[in-house]
């Protein structure tokens, strides 16, 4: 992954070592600890996530206990099971 791209080859003078580069990604397969584990093996280093429906239009009425809870949830049922098995791998 990541051959070709630009920001992924060497440095100047004809040094075409890869260099270390991140990958970010907005994935529904974020939201899942398998999910995750399928992206980390394609290369991904991050994924964006996010609780409201990005098409939404108006005023986002979702009080902020909900959305601390929403987090809470996540960091819970993905990221520590995800943290979890990298530990043990």
């Amino acid at each position: 992954m990541g051959e070709g791209l630009p920001h992924a080859q060497g440095g100047s003078g004809g040094d075409r070592s890869p260099r270390e580069y991140e990958v970010h990604v907005i994935s529904m397969d974020a939201y899942t600890v398998d999910g995750v584990r399928r992206l980390e093996a394609q290369g991904v280093t991050d994924v964006i996530i996010g609780f409201r429906w990005p098409y939404a239009t108006g005023p986002d009425t979702e009080p902020l206990g909900k959305k601390i809870d929403s987090l809470r949830r996540f960091a819970d049922d993905v990221i520590a099971k995800v943290h979890d098995s990298s530990d043990t791998d």
